[in-house]
């Protein structure tokens, strides 16, 4: 088995790969893959021959043979003034002329190709302008480099150090994905690399526009690996025939034998009517003559002309067809007024409903569509509400269909039909988003009034999507008075929604105190700003202060703070129209807007430039911005160059930046040159540069040698970060001031990325001024990327200097990267001088990657020298990612010399990672040993990864053992992700032993995760025995995330519990919103 890992700053990630599959086992929280896996190309390539078809036997065949793909596949690229880039290739053609039929053909020939020839590796992507999930480029470049690691693990260096240093935010910005993908592609190790990108015309106009300038950059540049192919396929639209012909590209209509797949596809379409309809055989060809007539080339007006005739009788089939006439846009006339004929005997809303499909931003269900449109909901029967929706939608003539049971649209062009001048602009886009949003919100209102109402698909989909169509809908949307209540100023409803999206959302960092502005702020909705300030400017003076367009949220910033820091600039001018401040810290959020920076900063300098200052923070800010700092960094140098001094934190925020760091450090250097200086700090923040920090210490050594102070740090942060090129970059100019200290070795033993070339480099250079200390030993054995280069080096270089310590081996045991290949070759090398230790097995056995491995590879070769002690069987039930296979083994292969102390089963209860099956693999082995503790049930009601599985299985298991103490409701009632859960669990399984005593509440109230959650439930269920004390307030208070929640909760339902003392006052007041102070003050005033 084949294993890559990564590990650092509690981030546990394990992937694990066995015959070309991914294995992923991560604590709660540091899940690369799923942000990965957001939609599935395979899945989805499926979902698309469903839905079109798939290619007609002897179709397509003939591409493979074309003079484009075989020079795709298989020249070399060429790059020059007048030559094409032949790396990238455009395949384009108008609306159902057969793209996707032909990308999914090659997807699936290719792909059996290479893994029948090992002749390269595939990877597609079928972009759709109907799935949110498919229809950006950072779907698109997400959904690809996912392919490239599922077949090759090894690419996964590429991208586990920049996981590793930016976390989830890493794919958020599409620069610092397409370098890695680019960097994956190029990998000469797994061969070249072929991709398919479907229909980049269904992506969004900005995604397009990234896509074609990222291909444009790249691929025009000489420097671009000859591995990297790509394949794009779209309608030739002039903004993307502007970008892509300077590629190889062709019109598929071009292709002569095209001409044959349209007959073939005729063919099978007439004789499946033949057969259906039993038609004669001149029947037979009159259709096939009238089809090959009509169609031009386009297979989807065969598809849909054929629909038409399915349930014609024959002697009326001739005359049918030739009254369908030519072209898409004409046939898709025909079929709207079919429709909306039939619509009018039923009574219902066919626009509503083909709006619906058109704008929602996923498929929705049938359910959902019936419940969106209101469809059948007076039928309580929800098999024959399903039934007539299913009825009514086939009335759509072929322009909607169900797949899986989700409504889709057949083809994008129908899309562009109805909201164009083709149907008289049957549908109004931005009115549809509003008539959606305001069906959301109904909803919305009616679920916050009735806690009890069933959660349906599409109250889950009115949840996140209201805000994005009020936004998308834009002057078209307006406050309905039925709907007064969610957007007053302040309002239970909207709060209730608030709540709901922070917890089920992905919202979890959503400030409390949002006020409207700041919803209107946050998802970019222009129309609630107006309505907002129109409703504080009707209320009493202490109703406006909170209603201000300059109020705060929790975390303290404004509307317009946040507004400069989103997405959408047009709510900045909306803010601003209605009084928004300008502050630093508004100008800092533009400055760092990865988005917008440029634009959101010209509009501040153009509105408010004389109230502007341009502070330290602000400068710095947009020299750490990763996705356009260069541009606001050059905005900023030419509107306010004289307010601006480039600091060393400026300096040293560009070096760092890592998605274009170069670019910045470049502009500074060539407009602000006389007052940078290189400081260490600067060189270990391009040290810690994971993408740009090679370039931009090239550049700063280039242009800026003479300004760096070459110190002992500066070159071991040099040799620890960088390749050798950069190494050698610095030998050759500044190599007469360097010494090469221990601490210098010991960093390029440890570099994880490039330790084997730098240690080369060294010990060529300057092998007599090193010496290999223990430590630099101990520094190979611990590189988890490229240890056992570096060992092997060392031993092979230095091998007479070196000895294997105790403390070697136990960091090689410990290594979560290549530690098994370090061990195994430190046996092979120097088994004489190795002693395995206690704390050796122990680090092997709670290694939380490779600890399986890594025991199996000391017991067959050391096994006499190994002591199983109760540390070690702790250590493996303590590990969350390959604890439950370490303990296996040892209980297997060292099963007399086990003992399951109270440590151990109190360690398993507590793996985040896997402490169910770690639990279960011990009752099941050594029942007979295991005593449930106090301590243990405890620990699994704490357990924050795994804590109600594990404690299921306890009760299931061991329920007569088990006492529910009060320190162990505590403990759940502290966990911060599974608390509510495990207090269910309790209160359903153990509630007559249970005593929600004040500290269990006040731990509920303090719960800064899930505190509302858990306090709701102990309300709900054991409100009797809860007693409001003045320290369950001040734990609230303390609860920076979720305690004004828990405050309001409190204050809803146990008000009269409340003793008003002057402390109380104070620490509401003090610490949460004024409505609740004024709560509070209502009550005590009652």
């Amino acid at each position: 088995m084949e294993s890559i890992s990564f590990h650092g700053n509690n981030d546990r990630i394990q992937v694990g790969i066995n015959h070309g599959s991914i294995n992923n086992s991560v604590s709660p929280g540091y899940d690369w893959q799923r942000f990965l896996s957001r939609t599935n190309p395979v899945e989805d390539k499926k979902a698309l021959k469903r839905k079109k078809g798939g290619p007609a036997p002897g179709t397509c065949e003939w591409v493979l043979r074309t003079e484009e793909i075989t020079a795709w596949l298989g020249s070399e690229p060429t790059v020059g003034p007048e030559s094409q880039p032949t790396q990238v290739l455009w395949l384009h053609g108008n609306p159902g002329t057969g793209k996707s039929i032909m990308a999914v053909y090659l997807a699936e020939e290719l792909a059996a190709t290479f893994s029948n020839t090992d002749g390269g590796t595939l990877a597609y992507f079928f972009c759709d302008s109907g799935f949110d999930t498919r229809n950006t480029a950072i779907s698109v470049i997400k959904g690809l480099l996912y392919q490239l690691v599922e077949q090759h693990a090894k690419l996964l260096d590429y991208l586990l150090p920049k996981y590793h240093a930016r976390g989830a935010e890493l794919f958020a910005s599409f620069d610092a994905l397409w370098e890695i993908f680019i960097t994956m592609m190029a990998d000469e190790n797994t061969g070249r690399k072929y991709c398919i990108i479907d229909a980049l015309d269904e992506c969004d106009r900005e995604s397009q526009d990234t896509l074609l300038q990222q291909l444009e950059e790249t691929f025009r540049s000489p420097n671009v690996s000859p591995n990297v192919r790509i394949l794009v396929t779209s309608r030739p639209y002039p903004e993307i025939r502007e970008s892509l012909q300077i590629f190889p590209n062709k019109d598929l209509a071009s292709f002569p034998q095209r001409q044959k797949d349209v007959n073939i596809f005729i063919e099978e379409k007439v004789n499946f009517l033949a057969k259906r309809k039993k038609y004669t055989d001149k029947v037979k060809g009159q259709i096939r003559e009238i089809l090959q007539d009509k169609a031009d080339g386009t297979f989807l007006w065969i598809g849909l002309a054929c629909g038409e005739l399915k349930d014609i009788p024959s002697s009326s089939v001739v005359r049918t067809l030739q009254r369908i006439p030519k072209g898409l846009t004409s046939l898709y006339t025909k079929l709207l007024e079919a429709a909306l004929k039939d619509s009018e005997s039923t009574g219902n809303d066919f626009r509503h409903l083909l709006s619906c499909v058109v704008v929602s931003s996923r498929p929705l269900t049938v359910l959902e569509l019936a419940e969106a449109c209101q469809l059948y909901q007076e039928e309580e029967d929800l098999e024959t509400r399903l039934q007539f929706t299913h009825e009514y939608i086939e009335s759509c003539r072929l322009m909607v269909i169900i797949q899986d049971e989700k409504v889709l649209l057949l083809h994008k062009s129908i899309k562009d039909f109805l909201v164009g001048t083709g149907s008289s602009n049957f549908i109004q886009e931005l009115e549809a988003h509003a008539r959606l949003a305001y069906r959301c919100v109904d909803l919305l209102i009616a679920q916050s009034r009735d806690a009890n109402q069933s959660r349906s698909g599409f109250s889950v989909y009115a949840t996140y999507g209201w805000a994005n169509h009020a936004r998308m809908a834009e002057s078209s949307f307006t406050v309905q008075c039925s709907q007064a209540e969610f957007f007053e100023v302040d309002s239970p409803c909207r709060e209730w929604w608030l709540r709901r999206v922070r917890a089920e959302y992905g919202f979890e960092t959503l400030p409390t105190r949002f006020s409207i502005f700041h919803v209107a702020a946050e998802w970019g909705i222009c129309a609630l700003v107006d309505h907002a300030a129109e409703l504080g400017a009707q209320k009493s003076d202490r109703e406006c202060f909170r209603v201000d367009v300059n109020c705060v949220n929790h975390s303290g910033k404004t509307p317009l703070e946040h507004a400069a820091g989103s997405r959408w600039p047009n709510i900045v001018n909306a803010l601003l129209k209605r009084g928004g401040m300008v502050t630093t810290e508004v100008v800092k959020a533009a400055a760092g807007n990865w988005f917008y920076g440029e634009a959101v900063m010209a509009l501040l300098l153009d509105r408010c430039g004389d109230q502007i200052t341009i502070t330290d923070e602000v400068v710095k800010a947009a020299a750490g911005n990763e996705e356009n700092g260069k541009t606001v960094m050059a905005l900023l140098l030419d509107r306010c160059g004289d307010q601006i001094t480039i600091t060393d934190e400026v300096v040293k925020a560009a070096a760092g930046n890592g998605g274009n760091g170069e670019a910045v450090v470049a502009l500074l250097l060539d407009r602000c040159g006389d007052q940078i200086t290189i400081t260490d700090e600067v060189v270990k923040a391009a040290a810690g540069n994971w993408f740009y920090g090679e370039a931009v210490m090239a550049l700063l050594l280039d242009r800026c040698r003479d300004l760096i102070t070459i110190s002992d740090e500066v070159v071991s942060t040099i040799a620890g970060a960088f390749n050798d090129k950069i190494m050698t970059q610095l030998l050759d100019r500044r190599g007469d001031q360097i010494t090469i200290t221990d601490e210098v070795v010991k960093a390029a033993a440890g570099n994880e990325g490039n330790g084997g070339a730098v240690m080369a480099l060294l010990l060529d250079c300057y092998r007599d001024q090193i010496t290999i200390t223990d430590e630099v030993v101990k520094a190979a054995a611990g590189n988890r990327f490229d240890g056992k280069t570096v060992m092997a080096l060392l031993l092979d270089r230095c091998g007479d200097q070196i000895a294997i310590t105790d403390e070697v081996v136990e960091a090689a045991a410990r290594n979560v990267g290549n530690g098994e290949a370090v061990m195994a070759l430190l046996l092979d090398r120097c088994g004489d001088q190795i002693t395995i230790t206690d704390e050796v097995v122990q680090a092997a056995a709670g290694n939380w990657f490779n600890g399986e491995a890594m025991m199996v590879l000391l017991l067959d070769r050391c096994g006499d020298q190994i002591t199983i002690t109760d540390e070690v069987v702790e250590a493996a039930a303590r590990n969350v990612g390959d604890g439950e296979a370490v303990m296996a083994l040892l209980l297997v292969r060292c099963g007399d010399q086990i003992t399951i102390t109270d440590e151990v089963v109190k360690a398993a209860a507590g793996n985040e990672g896997n402490g169910e099956a770690m639990m279960a693999l011990l009752l099941d082995r050594c029942g007979d040993q295991i005593t449930i503790t106090d301590e243990v049930v405890e620990a699994a009601a704490r357990n924050v990864g795994d804590g109600e599985a594990v404690m299921a299985l306890l009760l299931d298991r061991c329920g007569d053992q088990i006492t529910i103490t009060d320190e162990v409701v505590e403990a759940a009632a502290r966990n911060v992700v599974d608390g509510e859960a495990v207090m269910a669990l309790l209160l359903d399984r153990c509630g007559d032993q249970i005593t929600i005593t004040d500290e269990v509440v006040q731990a509920a109230a303090g719960n800064e995760e899930n505190g509302e959650a858990v306090m709701a439930l102990l309300l709900d269920r054991c409100g009797d025995q809860i007693t409001i004390t003045d320290e369950v307030v001040q734990a609230a208070a303390g609860n920076e995330e979720n305690g004004e929640a828990v405050m309001a909760l409190l204050l809803d339902r146990c008000g009269d519990q409340i003793t008003i003392t002057h402390d109380v006052v104070s620490t509401i007041g003090g610490a949460f919103r004024e409505r609740l102070t004024r709560q509070l003050l209502d009550r005590s005033i009652d």
